[in-house]
């Protein structure tokens, strides 16, 4: 099956209103499970900018959105929804992966799934998420993106490597950004020699 991902525009904005008010999705945010009123949803757009979410449409329907808000230069939280006939047949798998190989910048994509939430577990691992952190109520999952949509397998060294020195993320930000701007193999050789001292 084929999909698009289109920009918001202001013609999309009731849809994704009404489906950030669906039971399940409410149920499945760690941030806000209330009823969202049309001030508070405008809102949240104009926070996120229309041009980090993308409605997803198939044969000419819209059936979700993917969300991207940006929260460090190069790195978003990346959050899916999609409508209740298309959840639990693989499509989430489907549309994700065809997001990312449709990516242009390279980027670290960060997905805050609730515990519990064993299908989109799942469904971010398939992907190439790996485990990061688990909270009270929430997982923190996270991929780097190549621009040809490539994961590359540094992840799991860059997680083992901020557990032992947690309070110097920002400097690790930056060996990340070098690592996806301009030499990922060297910068991998030097992030195995790091977490073998370490």
């Amino acid at each position: 099956m084929s999909y698009k991902f289109i920009k918001l525009n202001q013609k999309y904005n009731n849809f994704i209103l009404n489906l950030r008010n669906e039971k399940y999705v409410r149920k499945q945010s760690i941030r806000n499970n209330k009823v969202i009123g049309l001030e508070e949803h405008i809102e949240w757009i104009k926070k996120i900018e229309k041009k980090n979410i993308f409605i997803i449409k198939s044969k000419n329907k819209e059936i979700g959105y993917i969300r991207l808000f940006k929260i460090y230069d190069f790195i978003f939280e990346i959050s899916i929804a999609l409508i209740k006939d298309v959840r639990g047949k693989n499509k989430s798998f489907e549309i994700l992966k065809l997001f990312h190989d449709k990516l242009t910048s390279n980027m670290i994509l960060i997905a805050n799934i609730k515990n519990g939430n064993i299908a989109s577990t799942k469904i971010f691992e398939k992907c190439g998420y790996l485990h990061m952190k688990k909270y009270k109520d929430f997982s923190t999952y996270s991929r780097i993106i190549k621009s040809n949509g490539k994961v590359l397998k540094n992840l799991k060294i860059i997680r083992e490597i901020e557990n032992v020195r947690n309070k110097n993320n920002l400097n690790w930000m930056d060996i990340l950004r070098v690592a996806i701007e301009s030499s990922p193999e060297k910068t991998s050789e030097i992030f195995n020699r790091i977490s073998s001292s370490d």
